[in-house]
């Protein structure tokens, strides 16, 4: 998912990969993964993420890396 992400948003946003028990996560009874794509309250990265263009180029970032992962097992 960091790949895909870092290719249509840019190594700026790149916050790497963490792994951690987030609270959103817990009990979840399935491979499960919180995406932080940015940040609503940031002045610049709040309007590119009201912006349906970026959201939809996200979201096919996201598809994407989902789809590679059912595919390689």
């Amino acid at each position: 998912m960091q790949r895909e992400l870092r290719a249509v948003r840019g190594a700026a946003g790149d916050r790497g990969v963490r792994q951690d028990a987030h609270h959103v996560l817990l009990g979840a009874t399935m491979p499960a993964v919180l995406v932080e794509v940015g940040f609503i309250d940031h002045p610049v990265e709040g309007r590119e993420l009201a912006d349906p263009a970026v959201q939809a180029v996200i979201a096919d970032a996201l598809a994407r890396a989902i789809a590679a992962q059912f595919a390689a097992h």
